[in-house]
């Protein structure tokens, strides 16, 4: 079986279930931890003795660790809900648990105002409603746990309300999902499981408290297909941070503190990520030589490309490669999560944080670096290319033939097509930017320095970012940027 996926019927064509979020509200579509809730149920009210147990059990643990699942779901109308007065839940068997004691007989007990927020589910062509399908598409469900998966879905018999019947079942073909995991999406957010969860549920069941689960994670509708344009090893999801002064006497930073910013940021990373360090994290194999893999890229964003811009940097961002699935590229990024400063010796202490989509000035904007869908032909950089190698000309015709040729290569390492022309030239072409011979040099390891240079590339077809080139590309050097002009006519 390749990929996986849950289907979920609504019975009666109705959803019952309160959104924690919003308790006048119903949720909508189920939160794929409450169907894992409704699984551990039937898991834990299955008795004792029966066979399957264990079975279930490893299926559920697995299943915890799978990550957000994509998610189709049919469209639903809220209801009108009805008050209806019924008494607090009765806690007498907990507190004789707990204290030896028991409430007093015969007294009754006050009622309460509630509400149930329910929906009416539309029915859609191709089949009654009522359906929901969570999805996981580079999941594969192992052998020894088909069974156990299949038969714990047969046992749910509700989710949310008792009212809320349904059928579930593993599915082999589930559609194109309607809303999936975004990290930097502003639109519905869900509660999902992580590994964990499964024991946290049990110790609460035991203890006869109500289930919670606070993992919370951002939706968004899948972005419409695309015309292929080529593009670098990273992502052009880009997740970006903004860099303020925490504890620092001074305001801002320059530009050219931008390669101390991201090593610092890359070592940060490292300090916090969980052990085993991903390759994709940590830049190196198990062995500890270099990888031959794509790893995380560290760019700083400088003010950059309007008449005021002065360079400054305002924030840091951090590219994903673009080959790893999305449960490596979330502990990727649960690794850069962990970092919420940075020391930057005497420029002292900066914080780190998210940007609110709809609030992010237009340099802290993934498509200000990384273009158009469309892609844009004509590129400059904003942060100078550090030499791979020592040009051996002395003529200086042949030396920047030397350099330019250099950067072709170092553009096809990148996965970009060969530039038609690269133009080596001291300064860049984004107002705002410190001339090359302003940035410092890359130190090898060996003591000796990389010489480097700006430059201008122009591709034969549009191309699209984050594109950073030369021997600094993890380290936000060779960082480049549409010239301005290209958005409309890349």
């Amino acid at each position: 079986m390749t990929g996986f996926a849950i289907g979920i019927r609504y019975l009666t064509g109705r959803a019952v279930a309160t959104d924690p979020s919003d308790r006048s509200c119903a949720e909508w579509p189920p939160h794929p931890a409450r169907v894992f809730m409704a699984m551990a149920a039937a898991h834990f009210q299955t008795p004792p003795a029966a066979a399957e147990l264990s079975d279930e059990r490893a299926a559920l643990e697995w299943l915890e660790k799978q990550g957000p699942p994509h998610i189709w779901f049919e469209e639903a109308e809220e209801r009108v809900p009805v008050t209806a007065f019924v008494p607090p839940n009765d806690e007498s068997a907990l507190r004789k648990a707990t204290t030896g004691t028991q409430s007093v007989p015969g007294i009754p007990r006050l009622k309460q105002a509630r509400t149930f927020p329910s929906v009416t589910i539309r029915e859609q062509a191709g089949g009654p409603p009522g359906h929901v399908y969570l999805i996981w598409p580079e999941g594969e469900l192992p052998a020894e746990h088909i069974e156990a998966m299949a038969g714990l879905c047969r046992k749910v018999t509700r989710i949310g309300h008792s009212s809320s019947m349904v059928q579930v079942w593993v599915e082999p073909e589930p559609p194109e999902p309607t809303l999936v995991p975004s990290e930097n999406g502003n639109g519905l957010r869900v509660r999902i499981v992580t590994e964990g969860t499964l024991v946290e549920l049990e110790e609460r069941f035991q203890a006869a408290l109500r289930p919670a689960i606070g993992t919370w994670q951002g939706y968004a509708r899948p972005a419409p297909p695309q015309p292929t344009v080529p593009g670098t090893i990273w992502d052009p999801d880009l997740l970006i941070l903004a860099l303020e002064p925490q504890e620092s006497r001074f305001p801002r930073l320059d530009a050219v503190s931008g390669l101390q910013v991201a090593h610092t940021m890359h070592k940060a990373v490292l300090d916090r990520a969980a052990e085993p360090v991903p390759e994709s994290v940590s830049g190196h194999d198990a062995e500890g030589a270099p990888s031959q893999h794509p790893h995380l890229a560290y760019f700083p964003l400088g003010f950059v490309g309007s008449p005021h811009a002065d360079g400054h940097l305002m924030g840091v961002a951090v590219a994903v490669p673009r080959e790893l699935n999305h449960l490596q590229r979330r502990a990727a990024l649960r690794a850069v999560a962990n970092v919420e400063s940075l020391t930057l010796g005497p420029l002292g202490l900066w914080r780190l944080s998210p940007v609110e989509q709809d609030l992010r000035p237009y340099n802290l904007r993934p498509e200000t670096w990384t273009g158009p869908a469309a892609g844009g032909r004509h590129w400059g950089t904003v942060t100078p290319v550090a030499y791979d190698n020592h040009p051996k000309a002395k003529v200086p015709d042949e030396y920047w033939k030397e350099v330019a040729d250099m950067i072709r290569q170092a553009s096809e390492r990148v996965g970009l097509p060969v530039p038609a022309e690269v133009i080596p030239t001291p300064v860049s072409p984004h107002i705002g930017v410190p001339a090359a011979h302003e940035f410092p040099r890359i130190t090898r390891k060996d003591g000796s320095e990389r010489r480097h240079t700006h430059a201008i590339l122009v591709f034969d077809e549009p191309v699209r970012g984050p594109i950073a080139v030369g021997a600094g590309r993890y380290r936000g050097y060779g960082l480049c940027r549409p010239i301005r002009g290209e958005e409309a006519t890349g």
